[in-house]
């Protein structure tokens, strides 16, 4: 499974240009062989196309003396023309003209066939019949030079392709993927609070913007890393003094809050004895509006009360 970046641009980037490129050679090169092997052939097509008529003149009516005449103009002529060599119907070689030292199944044999004359009350389409075959081997000197250039360019065209790719993974080996690693690496180390983490700046290019865009981040980090732990350790510090403050308010508190409440809880259950004990009704009426004000001024002491706690 491609994971990385690095697999990424080998595998599915430079990989399959690699092979496109080598592919493409290797069918160019073939073609070119077989067009060397093409012209071959032609060339043999030719001198059995330019020498069949003198081998139907040997063959029927034997002149043979006169086809090898042909035969050697012919060679003398065209210096590609190596050697010639005419069989009858059951393959005996009659002539064998040029150089023809080399094994004679090497050379390209083609019938030799005149019209049949049938005697027949109907008119039929002409029909041929072989009386013997003529072979031609054409100096295949130049042609096999040729394919060996082609083989020997090929060689070079794909030792360069290696040697390009090679270069590419290099050059994208040390701009790239080495950089992309340490960026991933810096921001490893600062996800574990290493903020020394550093990612080396070397150029301009996109990747380059990167490692500077991270290193900031890593400063910036570090900085507010370092105000929070600064008052988070203020805050420490002053943690205890606050409990102490806090401490002493609640004694105050609780210490007013008795101070004020016993006389005034007293206050009210006197004034509540003399009320029942008294049958004065304004008397009674004057004790009522005394104890309302003390319970509002409970009831507002308690507001400030809630509001110091809060």
């Amino acid at each position: 499974m491609i994971r990385t970046i690095k697999q990424r641009i080998y595998v599915v980037g430079m990989l399959p240009l690699a092979v496109l490129a080598v592919v493409a050679v290797i069918a160019n090169g073939a073609m070119r062989i077989q067009e060397t092997n093409e012209t071959l052939r032609n060339a043999q097509k030719v001198a059995a196309a330019l020498l069949h008529a003198p081998a139907v003149d040997a063959l029927v009516v034997g002149n043979i003396s006169s086809f090898e005449r042909t035969v050697d103009d012919v060679i003398k002529s065209s210096p590609w023309l190596a050697c010639v060599i005419l069989r009858d119907a059951v393959r005996k070689v009659l002539v064998q003209s040029g150089d023809c030292g080399r094994s004679a199944e090497q050379a390209a044999y083609s019938p030799v066939t005149v019209l049949r004359d049938d005697s027949s009350d109907f008119p039929q389409a002409a029909q041929r019949s072989e009386v013997g075959s003529l072979g031609v081997l054409v100096e295949d000197s130049e042609v096999r030079r040729d394919q060996r250039q082609v083989i020997v360019q090929l060689a070079a065209s794909l030792i360069l392709i290696a040697a390009v790719v090679v270069l590419i993974g290099k050059v994208l080996k040390v701009r790239l993927i080495e950089p992309s690693q340490r960026v991933g690496s810096a921001l490893t180390r600062l996800s574990d609070r290493d903020y020394a983490a550093r990612v080396p700046v070397d150029g301009n290019d996109e990747v380059t913007q990167l490692a500077r865009a991270v290193n900031s981040t890593i400063k910036t980090t570090e900085a507010y890393t370092r105000e929070l732990e600064f008052r988070r350790k203020d805050a420490d510090r002053a943690l205890p003094d606050a409990d102490e403050a806090n401490l002493l308010r609640d004694g105050l508190i609780r210490s007013l809050t008795d101070d004020f409440e016993t006389p005034i809880n007293h206050i009210h259950a006197e004034l509540t004895a003399i009320a029942m004990a008294n049958q004065d009704l304004k008397l009674r009426d004057r004790i009522r509006n005394v104890i309302a004000v003390l319970q509002d001024a409970q009831s507002d002491f308690a507001d400030l009360i809630e509001i110091a706690t809060s």
